[in-house]
């Protein structure tokens, strides 16, 4: 999706550059022959992304190649940070886990998606209490949270 943005802005920036050309350039044999070329580029410009697509011998094909990129699991990357959030908002009800895992993957349009969360805990609060703080803090729906004693 990211890259047909950046294609859209790419031909809309050259579309604008095209526009003030037109309107500063002097008339004459010169200026046609300007029109022609910038016309080019810009069926080059908008054409360009169908070229990426091509299959190669023994090389990935434009789509093979950003579905390469996006099979690499990307969700250890975030995990970390999703679990320094959940230690961060336990600690304000002085609940230290001694383990936390978080299971989330990416969806088709590149969120994250939180599937669940596994705490291991060895205190007095009950099971209700650590839920709540989750859900309040983090908006984490009960329902993904597991908890261990």
């Amino acid at each position: 999706m990211e890259n047909i943005k950046v294609w859209a802005a790419s031909v809309c920036v050259f579309c604008v550059v095209l526009l003030f050309y037109k309107m500063l350039f002097p008339n004459g044999n010169l200026k046609k022959t300007g029109e022609t070329v910038m016309a080019l580029l810009l069926l080059f410009v908008m054409l360009r992304p169908f070229g990426d697509l091509r299959v190669d011998a023994g090389a990935l094909s434009g789509i093979d190649a950003l579905d390469a990129a996006f099979d690499v699991d990307e969700t250890p990357s975030y995990a970390e940070p999703l679990k320094t959030a959940v230690a961060e908002a336990l600690a304000d009800i002085d609940v230290y886990p001694s383990d936390i895992s978080v299971q989330a993957d990416l969806d088709a349009e590149q969120y994250l998606v939180l599937s669940g969360v596994r705490l291991t805990v060895s205190t007095e609060k009950t099971d209700e209490e650590i839920k709540a703080c989750l859900s309040e803090s983090l908006e984490i729906p009960e329902t993904l949270v597991t908890i261990v004693r």
